[in-house]
């Protein structure tokens, strides 16, 4: 869950993060016996879009239903000013950048691990003076035979966007027939979560 404000063109951001079984059993392996600046270093998302810091870490036991985390991170790279108007994506640096599947086909079965959900709640503050005057499309996807989903869901709602994604992969093992499906999918989901929000001087 991420609350997130603009000042400027300036984003800063509140999240707090909640893992699960082996997402939660992944960072309890990895950062159990790890410095908070050693976590908060492999938190910082790629290509220097933001920073991060005031990270805090609970339930990193071993027996623990979740781990949980909250964090505040900030970016000047994330808003973009344009003749008075302002452009960000509404998923904010949390956005998937890269497709992971750049191969035009695939010879061998793809291995996820365990199956995944993903899901966000991203509430941005629209900052005084500035209206909403263009959002992106809410938008579904979806693999076939139920393997695997996609929902962006946004709106607008009195001082602020509120933006809901969900992604889950329900089958750990996807066949090589069904490579140009999923890598279309993570190619639909990387487009989508780029696009932008627009934001008016009133």
């Amino acid at each position: 869950y991420a609350q997130a404000e603009i000042v400027g063109t300036e984003l800063s951001a509140n999240v707090r993060e909640r893992l699960t079984g082996h997402y939660a059993k992944d960072y309890r392996f990895k950062y159990a016996d790890a410095l908070l600046d050693a976590q908060l270093e492999e938190l910082q998302p790629g290509q220097n879009i933001a920073t991060y810091s005031n990270l805090e870490v609970k339930d990193l036991e071993y027996g623990k239903p979740f781990v949980n985390l909250s964090y505040a991170a900030t970016s000047g790279s994330m808003v973009e000013e344009i003749n008075d108007d302002l452009y960000v994506s509404p998923m904010i640096f949390l956005a998937s950048l890269e497709n992971p599947f750049k191969a035009d086909t695939r010879d061998y079965p793809i291995f996820f691990g365990f199956p995944q959900t993903r899901k966000y709640n991203i509430t941005i503050k629209v900052p005084e003076g500035y209206k909403v005057t263009s959002l992106p499309e809410s938008s579904k996807a979806a693999l076939g035979d139920g393997m695997g989903s996609y929902t962006y869901l946004i709106k607008e709602s009195p001082g602020m966007v509120q933006l809901s994604v969900v992604f889950e992969l329900k089958s750990p093992i996807i066949l090589s027939d069904d490579y140009s499906y999923v890598k279309g999918m993570f190619s639909e989901i990387i487009s989508k979560e780029g696009e932008k929000l627009v934001l008016s001087k009133i």
